[in-house]
């Protein structure tokens, strides 16, 4: 069984997941699957793209499910079968999130912005054309 790992970007083996954090298990006891345990990898409300953050995107695809949609591709976070105002609230709560931690990197440093990174980089190359 292979999910998608936000903090690799790609498919991995679940095996390498985080029980709680990249999926549940649940031991279900009413319903057609009363008796079986059941998988569901997790994803944060109002990623309809699955990409692992809630931007304008995902927004556009809920404005276009909203009132019609079925799925959670079309913005449907709480599963009930419809697009309608509380998933609204639920993508609204993430937008700008993105899945796990907000900013920050695996050991909690901040991830500078693409921006800073080019203006790092060259200042690290006029100071080494200076030295030469």
């Amino acid at each position: 069984i292979r999910y998608w790992d936000y903090d690799i970007s790609d498919w991995d083996n679940i095996t390498n997941g985080t029980m709680g954090l990249d999926y549940e298990l649940s031991y279900l006891t009413s319903g057609d699957l009363t008796g079986y345990t059941v998988l569901t990898t997790l994803a944060m409300a109002g990623d309809c793209d699955l990409d692992g953050d809630v931007d304008w995107a995902d927004y556009q695809l809920l404005e276009a499910g909203f009132g019609t949609g079925t799925t959670w591709a079309q913005g449907d976070f709480d599963g009930d079968g419809h697009v309608d105002w509380a998933d609204y609230q639920q993508l609204e709560a993430n937008f700008g999130e993105t899945f796990g931690q907000t900013g920050v990197g695996v050991l909690g440093d901040p991830i500078p912005e693409p921006a800073g990174l080019v203006l790092i980089s060259l200042g690290l190359l006029a100071m080494r054309r200076k030295r030469t």
